[in-house]
């Protein structure tokens, strides 16, 4: 590429001489360097020596122009001493007294630089030791500067080229470097050689036309560039720039700029005092997640123990909660009997209560191989290719095979068609002669029972229809208190309304009622689901008075579920703040009524309080009702 002249404008200024640090190092610059590093007693100069005391001097070689005049002819000039009134300088002639002087004739640099003052020099070098002033110097030649180069106007650079800069310090004097002021090329940097490499280098380069810096590799290198990546983008003045979150892992918001705000980056790294690595936003893994340790989810529970504490009060979810309610003495394990049986080392089935006296097994059973630890007890344990064997005996189908005669079929995958079991069949698609049944599902087709049924001893024959039989020992009952109607169950009642209706007197031991929880305040409409539970709990607190309704639920009314000379009684439970609502109005399936309040009065609401409202609901006959109410209050 042909690079245009290098242009300097402003003062040219050379002063002072090249520091030796500034030179490459071993460069001897005068001989006040070298005198130091040669040998004692080595002779440098002349001036170490005094010739009148040299001896074996050689005939005719002389060291001084004193000695070189007494051998001249004679009349030789050698020197201008020799002729004291001779002009052998010009320091010797006052130019200005010369007379009849040729025109354009100079005799000193103070007679040129009087005449070419505002005139343009264009020598090959220029040699100074002083300042050189004028508006400009221009140069289409290349050019060395030994001392410092001050530039007090622009510096203006038409050519690119490569300059190596050997002082330790650039400085400029504004707050930019202006480069690649050419709009034509897209890119503009910096460049770095690497010292002892042929060419290589390292750039770093704006993109004009991606807006974007790009580090260029090193030529040859594997890969030729990159983007540059950035801190988080910054729409606002400069100086106001963010940096990264200490902590919070790093996310691309761009192709060149990464960003650690919460908005970003939902991954924290919390490596001094958690030791734990926390994700803010969802966790979606698409392939296998693999853990060296324990893995715990927030409401996921990992083991047993975590289960159980999410369990309803009393349920049994293992052997060791129901050991302690079983009588004294049961065997429930197998492990159990062992302690009273030791050393027995079997395995137990069945239950048994009450004490043992003597072996449970007959003498000479053997109940496990640990009983005999020399015993082969399973193929796995023989090679069988290591055993002496009598010729013809084998010990799996494989060998089998190969000691069959020719044609011979050991197994239905040698014939694929052939059909080796029931499953393979279609009973409907068969055709079978009349009466044929080939399983129990053909049996109850055709003889309306089961096969298992048939087969019993103690079916039941006759029966009254829709009661529940009971058995004594094996055989039913020829009666019975127990009714189903409709999918409901009546006990002592062939007429039960509801999904458990028992007749006479009834006793339980514990009764467990769910609740019907809400988290919210009741709302201007607020119903009262009776199959969702008898109590019904508000835990918001009010922000306006509300209407109660009663109903079965959205699809079925409180009048159906209800026989007249029924009762049922709701709880309502509802938290108040600061501000306190209460119920204004009462109903039943959406018909108003009007409950008769405990002591006569309507209870009021309270400020910061829970009310404890109950209703007990008497049906005097369809879609008739009475309301008994009643209010407690808590705080």
């Amino acid at each position: 590429m042909t690079l245009p002249p290098t242009k300097l404008s402003g003062t040219f200024l050379r002063s002072g001489s090249v520091p030796p640090v500034v030179l490459g190092g071993g460069v001897v610059s005068s001989s006040g360097q070298v005198t130091n590093l040669i040998p004692t007693g080595t002779v440098s100069s002349s001036a170490q020596i005094d010739y009148n005391s040299i001896q074996n001097k050689l005939s005719g070689v002389v060291s001084s122009s004193t000695q070189v005049q007494p051998l001249l002819p004679g009349g030789t000039i050698s020197s201008s001493a020799q002729y004291p009134g001779w002009v052998t300088a010009s320091s010797q002639i006052d130019y200005n007294s010369i007379t009849n002087k040729l025109s354009g004739v100079y005799s000193s640099s103070t007679q040129a630089v009087a005449a070419i003052a505002g005139q343009t020099i264009a020598p090959s070098v220029i040699n100074a030791t002083g300042a050189i002033s004028g508006a400009s110097i221009q140069t289409s030649g290349n050019g060395t500067v030994g001392g410092n180069l001050t530039v007090t106007g622009l510096l203006t650079a038409t050519s690119q080229s490569i300059q190596y800069v050997s002082s330790s310090q650039f400085n400029v004097s504004t707050n930019k470097i202006l480069v690649n002021t050419n709009q034509s090329l897209q890119f503009g940097g910096l460049s770095v050689i690497d010292s002892g490499s042929s060419n290589n280098s390292g750039s770093l380069y704006w993109d004009s036309v991606n807006n974007r810096w790009l580090y260029e590799e090193v030529t040859g290198a594997a890969y030729t560039s990159a983007i540059l990546i950035n801190g988080p983008i910054n729409t606002g003045a400069t100086g106001t720039e963010r940096g990264l979150v200490v902590g919070r892992v790093p996310v691309a918001t761009g192709d060149d700029h990464i960003d650690t705000a919460a908005a970003s980056s939902s991954i924290r790294v919390d490596y001094t005092n958690t030791k734990r690595v926390d994700i803010e936003a969802g966790l979606f893994v698409t392939g296998a997640l693999t853990a060296n340790g324990t893995v715990t989810l927030a409401g996921i529970p990992s083991s047993s123990g975590q289960i159980q504490t999410l369990l309803p009060g009393s349920t049994v979810s293992s052997s060791a909660q129901v050991t302690a309610f079983l009588p004294a003495s049961t065997i429930s394990s197998s492990t159990q009997f062992k302690t009273l049986t030791d050393p027995f080392t079997g395995s137990f089935t069945g239950s048994f209560n009450g004490a043992h006296t003597g072996s449970i097994l007959a003498a000479g059973v053997v109940s496990s191989s640990a009983q005999y630890p020399g015993w082969m007890t399973s193929s796995t344990q023989v090679v069988w290719s290591s055993v002496n064997y009598n010729t013809g005996i084998v010990s799996s189908s494989g060998q089998v095979q190969l000691l069959l005669p020719g044609s011979t079929v050991s197994s239905s995958a040698q014939y694929p068609g052939w059909m080796t079991s029931s499953a393979q069949v279609v009973w409907s698609s068969v055709n079978y002669s009349a009466g044929i049944v080939s399983s129990s599902a053909q049996f109850n087709a055709l003889t309306g029972t089961s096969a298992s049924y048939a087969a019993t001893s103690s079916n039941l024959n006759g029966g009254t229809a829709n009661y529940i039989p009971l058995w004594s020992s094996a055989t039913a009952q020829s009666a019975s208190s127990m009714y189903q109607l409709t999918g409901n169950i009546g006990i002592n009642n062939t007429v039960p309304s509801a999904s458990l209706h028992i007749s006479g007197s009834t006793m339980i031991q514990q009764v467990v009622e769910k609740i019907a929880f809400t988290g919210s305040a009741p709302i201007a409409t607020t119903n009262i689901d009776i199959t969702s539970g008898s109590i019904h709990y508000r835990s918001g607190s009010t922000s306006t008075n509300w209407t109660l309704n009663f109903r079965g639920d959205a699809s079925t009314t409180l009048n159906s579920i209800m026989y007249p000379n029924q009762s049922l009684t709701v709880a309502v439970v509802v938290n108040h703040g600061a501000t306190p609502y209460s119920a204004s109005a009462h109903q039943i399936d959406g018909k108003a009524v009007t409950p008769r309040w405990q002591g006569s009065l309507v209870p009021t609401a309270s400020a910061n309080t829970t009310d404890f409202y109950s209703y007990t609901i008497f049906k005097l006959a369809s879609a008739s009702y009475d309301v008994f109410a009643s209010q407690v209050k808590f705080s």
